[in-house]
């Protein structure tokens, strides 16, 4: 009961914001996934938030429309362009869409191999299970759960960390845009904290990161 008060004092402390001199300005998180990653429909995207408030540096490689494999075949460049130390992976929203005959257990299998040649790397891979899908894309919600299903499975497998970002949004209800998958800025912050919770901090080396003064973004946050 103690180290789980501890862990709960850590993530708020951390998530109110770390100071220049903490080990938080040495983590460089690589931020991959689709239009969700990108921030579509939100005022600020899920990396920008897991930045300001914690002091991390993300990088957000998020492109709208794409599958899991794209993030397979652009892994290994993005790590040699941008060093991450950490690095979340969001795919599959676009994978379960309106093509039924697209191999749910392929695509889920892709963002593994994904994390694996981040592990290979030397950074810490986490995977984030993805949002649910509600109002018109309620119909959707069987190939969501089959996906997730295969993620929590593959990851506990191969020991990757997860984070369960469709059980932290719960219903949905109030967290999404009008189409139904898109999370709106309040479905935004619950992924950024999400994630937060299950970053290593204390697995990063701080003499092998630099930080460079114009890698700041300068934004406020917003609810």
């Amino acid at each position: 009961m103690k180290m789980q008060w501890s862990k709960v004092i850590l993530i708020c402390l951390l998530w109110a914001g770390c100071t220049a001199q903490s080990v938080c300005a040495q983590i460089r998180v690589l931020c991959a996934g689709d239009s969700i990653t990108k921030g579509y429909g939100v005022d600020i995207p899920y990396p920008t938030r897991l930045s300001n408030n914690t002091g991390m540096f993300t990088i957000n490689v998020g492109v709208g429309g794409m599958w899991a494999s794209y993030g397979l075949s652009h892994i290994d460049g993005w790590l040699i362009a941008y060093a991450p130390t950490h690095v979340l992976i969001l795919y599959g929203t676009n994978d379960t869409g309106d093509h039924p005959d697209h191999n749910l257990q392929n695509a889920a299998e892709a963002v593994i191999e994904t994390a694996r040649k981040v592990r290979a790397y030397g950074a810490i891979p986490i995977v984030g299970t993805i949002p649910p899908k509600i109002g018109p894309r309620a119909y959707l919600m069987p190939r969501v759960k089959s996906f997730n299903g295969y993620l929590r499975s593959y990851a506990a497998d191969e020991g990757i960390l997860l984070a369960d970002i469709y059980a932290a949004f719960g219903s949905g209800r109030g967290l999404f845009i009008s189409d139904g998958f898109h999370p709106n800025d309040q479905g935004a912050e619950i992924i950024a904290r999400t994630f937060a919770e299950k970053i290593q901090y204390f697995s990063v080396n701080p003499t092998s990161i630099q930080v460079q003064e114009t890698e700041t973004t300068g934004q406020t946050f917003a609810v």
